[in-house]
């Protein structure tokens, strides 16, 4: 009520400046206006790094759930080249062995060398299953997890500016109602 009734009376009263009149003017409707501009400035730059921060964790993922993958392929590798050489050594011995020993012995010895290097493969490739079911399992639920969070976050915020923004919008409509 009084910024408007000192505006009135300045631009009526020759004797007071102009730079009078713009500082008044300034005050009354600079707050308004520029208040909503920052708030939405500062929604739009809070989304933007959260989004930015949830593909730097998709990526992150996506390379550790890589990296885990090589890894295990080359174990599964090593495995299998030492099966391959253990087999080739047990051929060998064998081999050597049949000048020696009985035929039927020697039959008896190779299956039950086979048998074991059968249940050696089954239980190593099971183990890498299950390793690499559960690392994968692990890491989804990570993912997961990371963007319930972020969702949340975004929605809480959102929540705050929209309530700051109401705020703020009846504020300016009071005091303009009671300025007029």
């Amino acid at each position: 009520m009084n910024t408007n009734k000192t505006i009135i009376n300045s631009t009526n009263n020759p004797d007071i400046s102009n730079s009078t009149i713009i500082i008044n003017i300034n005050n009354i409707k600079y707050d308004n206006d520029t208040i909503i501009i920052i708030i939405i400035i500062i929604v739009i730059i809070i989304l933007l790094v959260i989004i930015i921060i949830v593909i730097i964790i998709i990526i992150i993922v996506i390379i550790i759930i890589i990296i885990i993958i090589i890894i295990i392929i080359i174990i599964v590798i090593i495995i299998i080249i030492i099966i391959i050489i253990i087999i080739i050594v047990v051929v060998i011995i064998i081999i050597v062995i049949v000048t020696i020993i009985i035929i039927i012995i020697i039959i008896i010895i190779v299956i039950i060398i086979i048998i074991i290097i059968i249940i050696i493969v089954v239980v190593v490739v099971i183990i890498i299953i299950v390793i690499v079911t559960i690392i994968i399992i692990i890491i989804i639920i990570i993912v997961i997890i990371v963007i319930i969070i972020i969702i949340i976050i975004i929605i809480i915020i959102i929540i705050i500016i929209i309530i700051i923004i109401i705020i703020i919008t009846d504020n300016t409509i009071t005091n303009n109602e009671t300025s007029y």
